[in-house]
């Protein structure tokens, strides 16, 4: 059964979430307008994708009992089984919308001939490093998110990104950059997180192969100690999801945050 996720900045305002205290009643049913605004809008970007289900992590996992322990520890399935993750790039909490106001005025077109004279427009586009100046990355749970997601549909007040673990796209550049030929560091760790993570590439782990991926790894450490908690105790928490993946794939043994014999 496939389903849609949702990565979003809480914020410091009261969101919509489910506690013991009201399980019973919002498995019932509720109305769609109780959601703050970033939830109706990834609701209605799921619709437009005609898929029938979106998981959404403060409506999924009950907040103040067993289950969020229980829970957080899967990131890793839940994300990376997703069809698709929906990404509210420029919201710094649920009330924003995903749907930004644009800034026209940060963007300049270019003038340019061809071989003919003929001239060309070219709008300005953030290219393959756009996606890191939004208020959503800055945040410490969405970066294993970002990584475990197969696919990303971003929204932002600079337009519309996809990414998976190939490309990156821009809806002023439908046509997709390679990640593998890319300079930025986030886009780089997508791309050896892919490769290190791909079932079939398992048997060709080899000494060479461990060195690769422990110098991108402490990269990955690197930047992911820049990213901001709410609660500080989830550093480690937040990040398992990516060990385990590659875990799995690899068979390199994970002791918290070091990977042995490294």
């Amino acid at each position: 059964m496939g389903y849609l996720a949702l990565s979003h900045c809480w914020g410091m305002q009261n969101s919509f979430q489910l506690f013991r205290s009201n399980l019973n009643q919002l498995t019932k049913g509720f109305e769609i307008a109780r959601l703050p605004e970033t939830f109706q809008d990834a609701i209605m970007i799921c619709r437009r994708l005609k898929q029938r289900f979106i998981w959404i992590d403060s409506l999924c996992i009950v907040q103040d009992g067993d289950d969020w322990a229980t829970e957080a520890s899967q990131m890793a399935r839940v994300y990376g089984n997703s069809i698709c993750t929906i990404a509210a790039l420029s919201s710094d909490s649920d009330h924003g919308g995903c749907f930004s106001a644009r800034n026209n005025l940060g963007h300049c077109t270019l003038v340019f001939s061809d071989n003919s004279g003929r001239p060309f427009m070219v709008p300005e586009c953030g290219g393959s490093g756009a996606t890191r100046n939004h208020h959503l990355h800055t945040r410490g749970w969405v970066f294993q998110e970002r990584l475990l997601s197969p696919r990303t549909l971003g929204f932002s007040s600079t337009g519309i990104y996809w990414e998976c673990g190939y490309s990156l796209a821009h809806e002023e550049h439908p046509g997709a950059f390679p990640l593998r030929l890319m300079s930025s560091t986030d886009v780089k760790l997508k791309d050896m997180f892919r490769q290190a993570t791909t079932p079939l590439l398992q048997p060709l782990v080899t000494d060479k192969d461990r060195k690769v991926f422990l110098v991108a790894w402490y990269e990955l450490v690197h930047n992911y100690s820049k990213l901001a908690f709410t609660r500080q105790e989830d550093r480690l928490v937040a990040i398992a999801g990516i060990a385990q993946t590659i875990h799995k794939s690899t068979g390199f043994e994970y002791f918290y945050g070091i990977w042995l014999g490294s």
